[in-house]
């Protein structure tokens, strides 16, 4: 079981369609979904602000603006590796 991680905030209509996406691919998959509201922290906000969604495994961005179930599901398959160039 891994931990998918959703950067996100209130109100963005993109997170809260990556947010369902992510649920039912977590639910199907036996993973868990951390939502992180960027909104409250300042040194989110600065990192993310302009790309989210941003969806991570671990220290992998597997996607931004959008959700990539491909590259996820790559990445999930393959955590030890990283996947910057396969985009």
């Amino acid at each position: 079981m891994a931990t998918i991680t959703l950067y996100g905030k209130a109100g963005c209509h993109l997170c809260d369609d990556a947010q369902e996406i992510l649920s039912v691919f977590a639910r199907q998959h036996g993973h868990i979904v951390e939502n992180v509201d960027i909104a409250g922290d300042n040194g989110l906000l600065a990192r993310y602000g302009q790309r989210i969604p941003v969806v991570m495994v671990g220290e992998t961005v597997v996607s931004e603006f959008d959700v990539d179930l491909a590259r996820l599901q790559r990445c999930l398959e393959r955590p030890s590796k990283r996947l910057s160039n396969e985009r």
